[in-house]
């Protein structure tokens, strides 16, 4: 049976590995490894303290984990819906090893982390991704009612066609 369970510093290595899978995969382009910055285990462990994180565990192994935090708007952002000095969630980082996907477990997920953010005072709540495949992800985003805000879009010249 999966559950799902607030974090704490003892999953920090089961984290950053689940990172590592990550990378492996190859489903994302490397913006921000973070197992390869000096200290990345105390880094993380203060992420964990400081902002929200949750666990997917099958049998004691964790599988999945999102990662988010709440901050305060330093300027108006009319985009976001935002004025300065509201609250704001982010969600930071999410992965499901790949055999445990489309069995309704992001959703879970996603969603016990929205109510997170609802419960602190989060006015609006923003993510970025990096995905290769990323209008399954807008997609997905999608169900839970996110919008599609920007277009970032990259030119290697040294491959380009001009």
């Amino acid at each position: 049976m999966i559950t799902i369970r607030k974090s704490d510093k003892n999953d920090a290595k089961s984290i950053i590995a689940l990172d590592r899978e990550w990378e492996k995969e190859g489903t994302t382009w490397p913006l921000e490894i973070y197992y390869r910055r000096p200290n990345i285990e105390k880094t993380l462990i203060k992420q964990i303290k400081k902002g929200f994180c949750f666990v997917a565990e099958e049998n004691s192994a964790v599988i999945g984990y999102i990662r988010g935090a709440t901050a305060k708007s330093k300027e108006n952002w009319p985009s976001y819906y935002l004025e300065k000095g509201q609250k704001y969630g982010e969600i930071e980082s999410f992965y499901i090893k790949k055999e445990y996907r489309k069995k309704n477990l992001g959703k879970k997920m996603v969603k016990i982390l929205l109510e997170e953010f609802k419960k602190n005072r989060a006015f609006v709540v923003s993510l970025w991704t990096s995905s290769k495949n990323v209008w399954g992800l807008v997609n997905f985003y999608k169900r839970f009612g996110f919008e599609e805000r920007y277009v970032n879009m990259v030119l290697n010249l040294n491959k380009s066609r001009i």
